[in-house]
């Protein structure tokens, strides 16, 4: 799993995992035939070599864009602002940095802690703007 921050004009907006791979159901964690097939596939998938690894989290982050995340970058608002006009030229993708990690790290414990509700790290992102209601959201 990697972490991202979307940067819109310039500002960090929020920090997503990214290659965190699919939840398995609980009733497939039984199958070992089914965990063993679910193993080999993230090993597969973390030796691919970086360059490939990061034009696969490109992807996703894009598919997201293009779907829930813009719509929601779109909706959310920041000081009565929203947090994007949907134009692409005014996205940067990158690296987390070292605070913005922590951050998140922080938000997923702190989510974990209250058991409000499931805070698995395979779709967890944290607002870095203040926006109406939660600073924490699950994707959809």
């Amino acid at each position: 799993m990697k972490l991202y921050t979307i940067c819109v004009d310039q500002r960090p907006v929020l920090v997503m995992s990214v290659d965190a791979g699919p939840l398995v159901p609980n009733q497939l964690i039984t199958n070992a035939e089914l965990m063993k097939a679910q193993r080999d596939t993230c090993a597969l998938s973390d030796s691919l070599p970086a360059d490939v690894q990061r034009i696969n989290d490109q992807r996703e982050i894009n598919e997201a864009l293009d779907t829930w995340l813009g719509q929601d970058l779109r909706t959310l608002r920041s000081h009565g602002v929203p947090l994007w006009n949907g134009g692409r030229a005014s996205l940067l993708v990158r690296d987390a940095t070292p605070d913005e990690a922590q951050g998140w790290h922080e938000a997923l414990q702190r989510e974990s802690d209250t058991d409000e509700e499931d805070a698995g790290d395979e779709d967890w992102l944290v607002y870095l703007v203040p926006i109406k209601g939660r600073q924490t959201r699950r994707r959809r």
